[in-house]
This record gives structure tokens, sequence and C-alpha cells, in this order.
């Protein structure tokens, strides 16, 4: 596997203060990084009905996407201006979910920065939802921004470690992160709490992990909880720890692991007042 290097950061602007909060986040990392960033602005094929003087009209997708464009052109030459960092923009028509995750297929994005919250329908993070879909199918680990928090450094991260795939693998997509923030990091093993096989393979990754991290010069601790919901305990344990960022896995291989993980996926990043990273296992296995 080749060290992960975030080269190309897809952001997806709504004009919102979710969506905008997600770019305060991203343009960080891209002068972390050195990475280019890519606005992104998707206009939803169903037509929108606004009220002109008492009376309803439908906007034009064609109308739509000139504003759009113009307001996002505008918003990147500012940010260049400004930070001095590359930018481009781009303004599509289509559903927002499969637009974005198939861009960032074409052009090869490292990672899609994006709010959890505002227009693009991360607010009730349900089943069928835009955010749903794109952590379901984004070629890329997404980060999701916390609607009502800026994000500017990740000092503390939560990784997770479960019964499944490829769980050392996440450690190289975020080690570049880790890096650059000089970040702390809470090992926390999430086991059963009548799971004596999942403790054991928890431990053994902990164990490994631990080597990896001393050998890297990161901070870390370490610790195994017990429960029957692993997503509420996760859940608790970052009201109690206040981290930046937890990474969690965003799908399961077998039918049965992918439909509890597809909750723990859509619980964590609905409900985390923090920031969230979610990587699938292929992901590593591509990097």
């Amino acid at each position: 596997m080749r060290d992960f290097k975030l080269n190309n950061i897809l952001v997806p602007v709504d004009f919102s203060k979710s969506s905008s909060n997600a770019l305060a986040t991203a343009i960080v990392i891209s002068q972390q990084q050195g990475a280019v960033l890519t606005l992104m602005h998707v206009v939803e094929v169903t037509p929108v009905v606004i009220p002109v003087k008492g009376e309803a009209i439908t906007l034009p997708i064609t109308e739509m996407a000139t504003i759009a464009n113009a307001r996002l052109m505008s918003l990147r030459d500012s940010l260049i201006a400004r930070y001095g960092i590359k930018i481009s923009s781009i303004v599509e028509a289509g559903v927002p979910a499969y637009a974005l995750c198939k861009y960032a297929l074409e052009k090869g994005m490292d990672m899609i920065v994006m709010g959890a919250g505002g227009g693009l329908g991360l607010k009730k993070f349900l089943v069928g939802s835009t955010a749903y879909r794109m952590v379901r199918n984004s070629p890329c680990p997404v980060l999701s921004i916390p609607s009502d928090r800026v994000v500017i450094r990740f000092g503390k991260i939560i990784f997770p470690i479960r019964n499944a795939p490829r769980m050392l693998e996440k450690f190289e997509i975020l080690k570049p992160i880790i890096k650059q923030n000089r970040s702390s990091l809470l090992i926390a093993g999430l086991a059963g709490s009548k799971d004596a096989k999942s403790y054991k393979y928890i431990s053994a990754v902990i164990e490994k992990l631990a080597t990896k991290l001393k050998d890297e010069g990161i901070e870390h601790s370490s610790m195994i909880y017990f429960s029957d919901s692993i997503s509420k305990q996760l859940l608790e344990i970052s009201r109690v720890e206040n981290p930046d960022l937890i990474v969690i896995t965003a799908m399961a291989s077998s039918s049965l692991r992918r439909f509890f993980l597809e909750y723990y996926t859509k619980n964590i990043v609905n409900k985390a007042s923090c920031a969230v990273l979610s990587i699938r296992p292929d992901m590593a296995a591509v990097n």
C-alpha cells in the first residue's frame, strides 16, 4: 500500500452555513496538504417553485445553473485572493449525491468534505438521503462537518476498533491529518457485552495499532468498551471525550453486516457533535 496523500478535495457547496463550515475545514486541509480544492454545486433536476409578487413560478434549471455558477465563481475568486490556494469550481444538474460521487470518481478525488446539515439533505440522515448515499457510494473518504461547528484543527481523534475488516488500514488514510495536526488518538475498542471472540480480535488489533503509533511517534491511549449498541457507546464516548474527529467504517461485505453497519454509520454521522470521517474498507485496499 502506498502512502495516502490528499491531492484533490471535493467540496459540495449549496451556499448554506453548513457548507460554509465544511469549506472552512477544507481550506485548512488544503493549506496543510497542498491539495487542490474543487467547489461543486449541483442544481437538482426537479425545478424549484418560488413566490414572485404573490404568484408561484417555476425557475428553469438552466437559469438556476447560471445564477449558481456566477455565485460559485465569485466565491472561488475571493477564496483564491484571500488564501492563495488552488481552487476550481463546477456547476452541474442532477441528483446531488450521484452527481458528486460520479464527479469524484471520474476526477480521482481523494476526499469529499461536506456539511452535516443544510441543503444537501443531511439534517434528516435517513435511508435514501443525500448524505447516506454520499457515504455509501463515494469512491473516496467522506469528511462530514457539523452544521453548527467550524473545525480548523483535529487535535483529538477517536479511532474506533470493531470486529470488522481492515481496521488498521484506515489509519493510513488518516495519517496525513494526524501528522499535520499533531493529533492525539483515543483507540476505542467496541465489543459486544458477551462477545468474547470480538474482544479477542479487537485486543489484537489495538495492540498492533498501538505498536505502529509508537513507531510513528503519535500520542495515543486505548480502552475497550462493552455494549450491546456500538453506535450508542461511541456517541457516549464522544460526549465524554469531546473529540474533534471520529473515524468510522462506512460499509461491510456481507448483507447482514452491511445492514447493521448502515445503521451504525447513519447514527454516528447524524448525532455526533464533531466531524466524522467515513472510510469504506475497500478504499484502504485501493490506496
